[in-house]
């Protein structure tokens, strides 16, 4: 079985990954990756296939949209994805992998990927705005549209996300990053929808509390609630999809105790 974690960037889909890859499901071909030393539990083979697709030079992903995936791959993009494929599926009886750009590539993956679980993550995109604005003098004046193209991101990816989820039906479980590191009901949900035990690999000392963002980030967050890019409406579906799926699992938790 092939599993696929779907998020934007910094929002867990490291994390998610490493508790795959230690619980059974490969993730990368080596045995263990270091965060801390640039890690990412992230396969290079597939995210050179999707920064191939995107024509991208380098890592950066910040800018990307989901209308910028391609309607087709070309001959030899289709080639190397279905070998790749081939390949794990060989070496491993579960495996999967990781990369926020897949978000935007997935409907070509989709197609050759055949049967197929995801495991999307999302977290509220105050909490990742750090890693995004410039600290610097030099250009902080533009702070306002990196604040906007990445709440536009968030918005984008997120809604594809639920698409997915939609597509996906049974295949398809969300997780909130914040319930994550708080409590274990993501944990055992996880472990449900894998079918198999799931190793604790959460660090507590790495978990910041929830940001709110700057007073910056916080005036354009507000403005962009009266475009199509509205970061609470996106919220607000994303919470009303996992709290229904919370709610199944506890139902399911239940009958099975009687």
């Amino acid at each position: 079985m092939i599993t696929v974690v779907l998020g934007v960037g910094f929002s867990g889909t490291t994390l998610v990954s490493e508790l795959l890859h230690h619980s059974g499901v490969r993730m990368i071909d080596d045995e263990r990756d270091e965060y801390d030393k640039g890690g990412k539990y992230e396969h290079p083979d597939f995210q050179n296939v999707n920064m191939n697709i995107l024509e991208l030079l380098d890592e950066q992903a910040f800018h990307l949209r989901v209308g910028d995936c391609p309607r087709v791959l070309t001959v030899q993009q289709k080639e190397t994805i279905i070998e790749l494929i081939s390949r794990q599926n060989n070496r491993y009886p579960e495996w999967g992998f990781k990369d926020p750009r897949t978000v935007v590539t997935y409907p070509l993956w989709q197609k050759l990927l055949q049967q197929h679980r995801v495991i999307a993550i999302y977290r509220d995109p105050a909490s990742n705005w750090p890693r995004h604005r410039w600290r610097g003098l030099r250009k902080r004046y533009s702070n306002p549209w990196r604040a906007y193209v990445h709440i536009r991101q968030w918005v984008e990816y997120n809604d594809a996300i639920l698409t997915i989820g939609e597509k996906q039906g049974a295949d398809f479980i969300l997780l909130n990053y914040e319930k994550l590191m708080s409590s274990n009901e993501e944990l055992d949900r996880v472990a449900d929808f894998l079918g198999r035990p799931v190793d604790d690999r959460r660090k507590p000392g790495m978990h910041r509390s929830r940001s709110q963002g700057d007073m910056l980030f916080r005036g354009v967050r507000w403005l962009m609630n009266f475009t199509p890019y509205s970061p609470e409406k996106m919220l607000k579906r994303l919470e009303v999809t996992h709290a229904v799926q919370c709610h199944a699992f506890k139902k399911k938790t239940v009958t099975e105790h009687k």
